[in-house]
């Protein structure tokens, strides 16, 4: 094997393992794609009130490989027209399989969040994450991203407790995501028994 073999086989190998990593644990995004590889995308809510700014809000799931994502896109105007903070949960996801008692396509799946970020994204969102101070952060900067995973537990930090688990069921039909609605999403156990009527796009 020559040297330019060599460095082509090498940068396969570096290519895959980047790949590997950028989408979690391999045999999970394995495993996921099989199971319900139809929720591999990111699939964003419809506009509804905020419980920070008091105002508008959305919410977001990417789903990539075994790695998720859920942003909580806070605005400052009705309509959700001006982001002003992002909020995300950051963590794994495992697809169980056909869910036991539902119609057929609807899944299990658990989520893991291990750690959380906020950003303000807009000078409202940064003047009231001063105003705040929020979690105990000081002199918040606009479009810096900052790990609040360990300030998360604080009694005046208005996110959740992080790390934290969400064991849910799902649907996805015409392009078309829906989460389960009542149970106990922390509870493995108390998973939702029903589809929630709110759909979320892609």
């Amino acid at each position: 094997m020559n040297n330019k073999t060599s460095l082509i086989g090498l940068g396969l190998i570096f290519g895959a393992s980047l790949g590997a990593m950028s989408c979690g644990n391999p045999v999970t995004a394995a495993n996921n794609a099989v199971k319900g590889g139809e929720l591999l995308h990111t699939w964003t809510s419809e506009c509804k009130s905020s419980d920070i700014l008091d105002v508008s809000m959305k919410e977001s799931y990417a789903f990539n490989g075994a790695l998720v994502t859920l942003t909580r896109e806070y605005h400052s105007k009705e309509g959700c027209k001006e982001a002003a903070i992002l909020v995300a949960y950051k963590g794994s996801f495992e697809i169980k399989g056909q869910a036991a008692g539902q119609p057929e396509g609807v899944k299990n799946v658990d989520m893991n969040f291990e750690n959380v970020t906020v950003k303000p994204v807009h000078e409202e969102g940064r003047k009231l994450l001063d105003k705040l101070n929020a979690c105990g952060q000081k002199e918040w900067v606009l479009y810096a991203e900052v790990d609040m995973t360990a300030k998360s537990r604080a009694a005046l930090c208005p996110i959740q407790d992080t790390p934290f688990a969400i064991y849910d069921i799902f649907l996805v039909a015409n392009d078309q995501l829906q989460l389960g609605k009542g149970g106990d999403k922390n509870d493995a156990a108390r998973r939702p028994s029903e589809l929630d009527d709110k759909k979320l796009v892609r």
